[in-house]
């Protein structure tokens, strides 16, 4: 019986990246839609306040993302990094870090973000 090949290092960074910036997509779709509700109810039911509060929650936690983010990037040198083998990072992510992890999520939540920024300027 023939053995399991192992994927390339590129097939499996392409589809690490395509998990993560999938997984980013949905939970700021998500969020989005959330905000977009209780934007578009605290505005008295209007379009225009549930896409700006959707948009500004959205570039928000974008904003803390990539602090934590530079944060962690500021102190690489001065600790050693945590492994995360064995702790099921494997399992979802064979090549990529937490770090570019948190940079791709990062990347599709300021694509939705600018979406939603697009669509409020060009409708209203």
């Amino acid at each position: 019986m023939p053995d399991k090949k192992q994927p390339s290092f590129w097939a499996a960074l392409g589809k690490d990246a395509a998990k993560a910036l999938a997984i980013g997509l949905a939970t700021a779709a998500g969020t989005a839609l959330v905000l977009f509700g209780l934007g578009a109810l605290v505005s008295s039911r209007r379009l225009a306040g549930g896409l700006e509060a959707a948009k500004d929650g959205l570039f928000l936690v974008v904003a803390l993302e990539l602090f934590l983010l530079a944060g962690m990037l500021m102190l690489k040198g001065k600790k050693p990094e945590p492994s995360l083998k064995g702790k099921g990072w494997e399992r979802h992510f064979q090549v990529l870090s937490i770090k570019v992890v948190l940079a791709l999520l990062a990347a599709a939540w300021i694509a939705v973000a600018s979406l939603l920024d697009y669509l409020s300027l060009q409708l209203f």
